[in-house]
């Protein structure tokens, strides 16, 4: 039998999907640890919520060093597994744990205040990257959209200088380049 924490039990209230996804987010962060165990929201999750809900998507990526630990809080909430993914049902959340490590510079990660818990997020500019490395390297038109979303739209407050360097190791500079010249345009 799952043993449904009362916060869990409390998203049945949320109706706006991206908020009871954070929500979820930070009390899975909680139970994890003080530190959430190095839990960090990546992939669509986190693009959804630097571009405000323009993107949609249906599952909460995550990258946690304590995968195990991780899965097996969910199994005990009441998740169950469907390849590569963890569903629970009744408050349609489907959540994946792609990797352990972050893609990106850990110090850069957003802390993000969902009511009295806090969940992190990649950084803008580490998400920018990958999109960016998806959109030049695999050709996608979709990745590029995005990248030029983000940067639009959290234009004034990325870390330029650091955005240019990883786009110069990633053989992305060119695309990053014309990117930012639309968006000031």
């Amino acid at each position: 039998m799952s043993e449904v924490p009362p916060e869990l039990d409390s998203l049945h209230s949320i109706s706006d999907p991206l908020e009871r996804r954070l929500r979820f987010t930070a009390i899975l962060t909680q139970a994890l640890g003080s530190d959430g165990a190095g839990l960090v929201l990546v992939g669509g999750q986190a693009l959804q919520f630097y571009t405000a809900g323009a993107y949609a998507t249906a599952d909460i990526d995550l990258v946690c060093p304590a995968r195990e630990e991780a899965a097996a809080l969910l199994a005990k909430w009441g998740f169950t597994r469907e390849g590569r993914h963890w569903r629970q049902q009744a408050l349609e959340l489907l959540v994946e744990i792609p990797g352990l490590v972050l893609a990106g510079d850990p110090s850069r990660v957003t802390e993000v205040q969902v009511g009295d818990l806090t969940l992190r997020v990649i950084g803008p500019e580490d998400l920018i990257a990958d999109r960016l490395r998806a959109a030049v390297h695999w050709h996608s038109d979709e990745d590029r959209f995005w990248a030029s979303s983000l940067i639009t739209t959290n234009r004034d407050t990325l870390d330029w200088d650091y955005l240019r360097r990883q786009a110069e190791k990633d053989g992305t500079a060119h695309l990053l380049a014309e990117l930012e010249a639309q968006s000031s345009a």
